[in-house]
């Protein structure tokens, strides 16, 4: 295992080995599994197989474990509200079957059923999930780092959100702030320039000085490091451009060279300080917006709902 604090940032992505892990309201704890397998190659005399055992502790797969939590952690409340669901029909003596989504009894105790599937819906639902599953994951990760240089620029403008809300209970180091504004302002992306990220920019430099403002920006040149200059194409002459049709009264007009795109580099975590070059995990965790207005417990008017 490469030591955090000396291995390179491209290095330390590499060692990360943490799943995804959240716990249900029943209490059980579901783990991602989705890791880069390690293949082995065998040579038969009929054909070249390869093997991987899959219990093997080997990278986190990032782009799986990210897919694939929406749909999992949805999947994992609807088995939590049939667990609920079969322990209120176990007290109340109604013989309760499940084929997938679909919850079976017998005829006569259709409705009672139907009636104990809204109420442990409602139970579910009105608690707040969302909040405690972030809760769960500031606690989990609240030490684990990721490096600077593998952060996309939705993330920094994420991280920087985080950074500025007003529910932050600690205010966040200005030399860390002031660079993660000058990463968001420097990449001028699309959610650099969405109206939430716009105004957690107000609001970073509304916290700091003018000096530790251009040091950020300071900071983040003196990290850029430029891609090698190419040797431009020799542009024709203005008579070759233009290309006379034969037999046309009239030639067409030479067509305009756009102007080669000016490169702004790159900017390399491994030259900044060593306290920058990662970044706190629960900082990339986006602010919970606030829940909406409907009332869950009105589908228990409904008859005709969970039938």
């Amino acid at each position: 295992m490469t030591d955090v604090l000396s291995a390179s940032p491209r290095e330390a992505a590499r060692e990360r080995m943490t799943s995804v892990i959240w716990t249900t309201a029943l209490g059980l704890p579901i783990v991602q599994p989705y890791r880069k397998a390690k293949k082995k190659q065998i040579l038969t005399a009929l054909q070249s197989v390869f093997i991987s055992d899959p219990n093997l502790p080997t990278q986190v797969d990032p782009v799986k474990q990210s897919a694939a939590f929406p749909p999992n952690f949805v999947h994992s409340l609807d088995a939590t509200h049939m667990m609920l669901t079969a322990l209120e029909c176990r007290a109340s003596s109604i013989t309760f079957a499940s084929v997938h989504d679909s919850y079976w009894t017998h005829a006569s105790t259709v409705d009672d059923m139907s009636a104990i599937i809204r109420d442990t819906f409602i139970a579910l639902h009105s608690s707040n999930i969302l909040q405690k599953l972030r809760d769960e994951f500031v606690d989990r990760y609240k030490d684990y780092r990721v490096p600077l240089s593998t952060l996309t620029d939705r993330e920094l403008c994420f991280i920087l959100s985080s950074l500025v809300h007003p529910s932050r209970e600690v205010a966040p180091p200005a030399k860390l702030l002031s660079l993660i504004l000058a990463l968001v302002k420097r990449s001028n992306s699309r959610y650099a320039k969405e109206d939430g990220t716009k105004r957690a920019m107000a609001a970073a430099k509304e916290m700091l000085s003018n000096a530790e403002l251009e040091a950020g920006k300071d900071t983040v040149e003196s990290a850029v490091e430029m891609p090698p200059v190419e040797e431009a194409a020799p542009v024709p002459d203005e008579d070759v451009i233009e290309d006379f049709v034969e037999g046309s009264e009239e030639s067409e007009k030479p067509k305009k060279r756009k102007a080669p795109t000016k490169s702004k580099g790159r900017v390399v975590a491994g030259k900044l300080d060593s306290d920058l070059q990662y970044i706190l995990l629960t900082d990339l965790l986006p602010i919970l917006p606030e829940k909406g207005d409907f009332d869950v417990a009105k589908i228990k008017e409904s008859q005709y709902f969970f039938s």
